[in-house]
């Protein structure tokens, strides 16, 4: 077998036992504004962004529960975001972290 369609079953499964066994709280954990590491697949390539806020909200509250198995030979490619300061307007960081003078 293809050990894409073998991955993506596996995560199927493992999204519907975590989904069975782990109910669904309101804790707004996925707003928090620390910064979290996101692996991306794209091409047979993996690649890891570190992401902020909302964008890093856990794998169950962006509903990919329910596109696990409906996502196979479904490869539409997304753009990742482009952090962008409010301070600078420079791309790659955010206010918090720039460097230069306000």
């Amino acid at each position: 077998d293809d050990p894409i369609a073998c991955l993506n079953k596996a995560m199927a499964f493992l999204t519907v036992v975590a989904s069975s066994r782990f109910p669904s709280t309101n804790n707004q954990l996925g707003t928090s504004l620390n910064p979290r590491n996101q692996a991306t697949i794209r091409d047979g390539r993996v690649t890891v962004q570190q992401v902020q806020g909302i964008q890093g909200q856990s794998y169950f509250a962006n509903g990919y529960k329910s596109n696990a198995t409906s996502s196979v030979g479904n490869n539409v490619s997304r753009q990742a975001k482009v952090v962008k300061c409010y301070n600078c307007q420079g791309e790659g960081h955010m206010a918090r972290k720039c460097t230069q003078p306000k």
